[in-house]
C-alpha cells in the first residue's frame, strides 16, 4: 500500500467494496480524502497516537468525523442498493443530516496492537 493512502472495504450482498482513499497528514491529524472517490462523500479526521514503548497505536475520530464516516458509508450502501441517486444533491445532504441528527455524541477510539513475532 502507498503511504499516502489507505484502504478500506465492507461487504455489499456478497461482493467486496474495496476503496483507496489518499490521506492528508498534518502532524498527528489523518485527513482521509473521501471524496477524491466519489463527490458525495465527505473527508474524515481522525488523530493517531503512538505509546511510548512503540506497541500500540490510538486513532480517535470524534463525533463530527464519525457522523462523517458513517455518513459515507450510509451512501455508499444506498448508492449501491439504488435507493439514493449519485446526482441527488439534497437526499445526499439529508443522509449526513439524519445522522448528525440522530448521534448526540460519540468519540471513537481505536487501539491496534503490536504483535508478538
Amino acid at each position: 500500500m502507498e503511504a499516502n493512502k489507505i484502504k478500506y472495504s465492507y461487504l455489499l450482498e456478497g461482493k467486496n467494496i474495496v476503496i483507496d482513499a489518499p490521506i492528508e497528514v498534518d502532524g498527528n491529524k489523518m485527513t482521509i480524502k473521501m471524496s477524491a472517490n466519489n463527490p458525495a462523500y465527505q473527508d474524515v479526521d481522525m488523530y493517531a497516537f503512538q505509546d511510548q514503548d512503540n506497541t500500540q497505536m490510538h486513532w480517535y475520530m470524534p463525533t463530527t468525523s464519525f457522523e462523517k464516516f458513517f455518513g459515507n458509508t450510509s451512501v455508499a450502501l444506498m448508492l449501491g442498493y439504488g435507493q439514493l441517486d449519485k446526482d441527488d444533491t439534497e437526499g445526499i445532504a439529508n443522509v449526513y443530516k439524519t445522522i448528525a441528527d440522530a448521534v448526540g455524541s460519540i468519540n471513537l477510539c481505536l487501539v491496534m496492537k503490536k504483535t508478538a513475532k
